[in-house]
């Protein structure tokens, strides 16, 4: 995490429009992917992959509440003007780090149980 911490840091200053901040955001949730694979294993006993999950549940939201501070701090700074800090910090918001975290079993739909083997017409997705 400080390895990416550090990338996040560089990508965030060098940002000068919203799109490019998406952008960085969307590529350092790239960076991410191995520590969600090591919290999801199977091979961990139940209490470590939740412990492992809430961990990085906790350690998402806490960096992306503090990305959304800093994009409006910085017209606090007077370094831009408000209508451009307002789209950092929109932009930090339509592309959350939280968009990795796996739904919780509360909001996984449930499956639908069916006695019958006719296909239901519609589109299938499949996670």
């Amino acid at each position: 995490m400080a390895g990416w911490k550090t990338e996040l840091t560089r990508s965030f200053a060098h940002a000068q429009t919203a799109h490019e901040l998406g952008t960085e955001l969307v590529r350092l949730r790239q960076l991410l992917r191995p520590r969600v694979a090591l919290a999801e294993h199977p091979g961990w006993p139940e209490p470590i992959r939740a412990a492992l999950l809430e961990g990085l549940r906790s350690d998402l939201c806490a960096i992306q509440e503090e990305l959304e501070k800093a994009a409006g701090k910085t017209s606090a700074a007077s370094r831009i003007d408000r209508s451009r800090s307002d789209e950092l910090v929109a932009a930090v918001r339509r592309n959350p780090l939280t968009f990795l975290l796996p739904l919780a079993p509360s909001v996984v739909p449930a499956a639908e149980s069916s006695t019958d083997t006719e296909t239901k017409p519609g589109r299938r997705i499949i996670f």
